[in-house]
């Protein structure tokens, strides 16, 4: 007698459809117990943590503690904590000078004359001597409404500061190689820096940034493109910058010629700042930040539609994994041994494991490529798939159980 075997294999179209729609189900539930999670005041202090978090602080962390550290051959600071007499730190910048650097950048504002007058005209003069010496500046008094800062605090030998020292009056030796140190920084977890702008506004005047102006000095004036308080993600990739002390200059003068020289302290607490990487020195921070200018190695992250749909994608694919784990249990023997698989800890030690093989892909993404992968929404809808089924088997298998 023949049979309509058609008519037993062919699936319902929610059948067809079982992991994207699943998986859809996953990212609604996640948006729900995003929105009331985020919405809940006594929650606040898990809000903040997650607009400070970023997922290149894993790969970071994961490149420091296996050592994996590169050396700059770019890059040599001379630590300046223990220099305070001007005359002294005039001195050291000309005998820097005489090894021939390509640009030092100099992360100090000398703000007022001082009582040593002299010391003040000789660091003004060796700086005006040398054109390869960015001078550092520094903005505050920023309007609430907008990026712009009211006060912008120069070194004491610049334009509008000199008038009592008629040798100093040229101001246009300086015009173009001053610049400001800040750096933009998230308003949670202890402001970790994690990008450079290229420019500052002061009282609608651009200001270049420290790490702009010393990468595009170093690679010529027209190297890098200046634009509106653009921002770019540093590359933490763990590095060793040289450090010399002020008596070891004159003993190492292969770290010195043709190198990018920053010259500032690297031990005062006042200028220690968050970074993926720890607590670093301010003057690390800008190395890190000038290195990747030149090297355009900054971190890009995927994001909008190819996000989403990169999220989509591995949402689908867990749900097929997660179908695939639970029919396989059924074919476990003994029971006992199903019984101990179907545990929910052996259920949360394969979604970690699932989770730390995704980690690596993207790890291995942005070794390569610097681009940064967000797995938030990923991950959340990962831990939510046996609720979306529970969800999917209530609305389209009870349909069908009916019909």
């Amino acid at each position: 007698m023949p049979t309509d075997t058609h008519a037993h294999t062919k699936a319902s179209w929610p059948q067809r459809l079982h992991h994207p729609i699943t998986a859809l189900i996953a990212i609604a539930l996640a948006m729900v117990v995003a929105g009331m999670a985020l919405n809940i005041k006594f929650l606040n202090p898990v809000k903040s943590a997650l607009a400070d978090f970023s997922t290149t602080d894993l790969f970071y962390q994961q490149a420091l503690q296996t050592g994996d550290r590169d050396s700059s051959q770019l890059i040599t600071i001379v630590d300046m904590t223990e220099l305070r007499d001007r005359g002294e730190i005039a001195s050291l910048l000309d005998q820097i000078e005489q090894l021939e650097p390509r640009v030092i950048g100099v992360d100090a504002v000398f703000q007022g004359w001082k009582e040593d007058t002299l010391a003040d005209m000789a660091l003004a003069a060796v700086c005006y001597a040398y054109d390869n010496i960015i001078l550092n500046c520094y903005a505050f008094d920023q309007d609430p409404e907008s990026d712009n800062y009211q006060t912008l605090v120069r070194p004491y030998f610049f334009e509008g500061q000199t008038d009592p020292y008629p040798f100093l009056t040229d101001s246009t030796v300086t015009r173009g190689r001053e610049c400001c140190s800040l750096m933009p920084r998230e308003m949670y977890g202890g402001g970790i820096k994690r990008s450079v702008t290229t420019t500052w506004q002061v009282r609608g005047e651009l200001i270049p940034s420290f790490p702009w102006m010393v990468a595009s000095r170093y690679l010529g004036e027209e190297a890098l493109e200046p634009s509106l308080a653009k921002r770019i993600n540093i590359n933490y990739r763990p590095t060793y910058f040289n450090v010399l002390l002020p008596d070891e200059v004159a003993d190492h003068p292969e770290l010195i010629r043709d190198h990018i020289i920053l010259f500032g302290a690297m031990h005062e607490n006042e200028d220690m700042h968050q970074s993926p990487l720890g607590k670093i020195a301010g003057l690390e921070v800008l190395a890190y930040a000038t290195q990747t200018l030149i090297f355009h190695n900054d971190a890009k992250e995927l994001d909008g539609w190819k996000l989403w749909l990169l999220s989509f994608f591995i949402i689908w694919l867990s749900s097929w994994v997660y179908t695939s784990y639970r029919k396989l249990l059924l074919k476990v023997r003994p029971e006992l041994l199903q019984l101990i698989l179907s545990m929910s800890y052996f259920k949360m030690l394969n979604l970690f494991i699932w989770m730390g093989f995704w980690l690596w892909i993207f790890m291995l993404v942005f070794n390569l490529n610097h681009i940064m992968i967000n797995p938030t929404l990923a991950f959340g809808c990962m831990a939510l798939i046996p609720y979306a089924g529970e969800f999917y088997a209530l609305f389209f298998e009870r349909k069908k159980k009916q019909q």
